[in-house]
């Protein structure tokens, strides 16, 4: 279904059960991807399994059947570790003008944590 507008997206934090550091806190942070554009937000240094944001972006809705790909991954001195990742349509980010919730991340088919989502969805016109 082809629409308009604006998605106004916000990732506020996470309550992250994988850990992936050993011999300190994690430094996590978010990765959204959508229409092929990649948008991470800041690093939060030790920010261990409940990291915090203020992640903000928008996002020209073009097809509310578009997919939404969200993923925390722990930044590393040498690389780059995925924590967790989940996605879902642009179209659950929108209904009823917009979302205030948690979303499922998961690794290897298991429960990696939670990632906070606030959107709000601006009609055209």
């Amino acid at each position: 279904m082809q629409i308009g507008g604006t998605l106004k997206v916000s990732v506020h934090e996470a309550r992250l059960i994988r850990d992936v550091d050993t011999f300190s806190k994690m430094d996590p942070y978010c990765i959204l991807e959508v229409h092929g554009q990649v948008y991470k937000s800041q690093v939060h240094n030790d920010g261990g399994k409940t990291p915090r944001w203020q992640f903000n972006i928008d996002i020209q809705v073009r097809d509310m059947q578009e997919q939404f790909k969200y993923r925390v991954e722990d930044s590393g001195t040498f690389s780059n570790t995925i924590i967790g990742f989940g996605h879902c349509t642009i179209g659950e980010l929108c209904i009823n003008g917009g979302v205030n919730e948690w979303r499922k991340l998961q690794y290897e088919f298991k429960p990696a944590g939670e990632l906070h989502f606030e959107t709000h969805y601006v009609m055209p016109g």
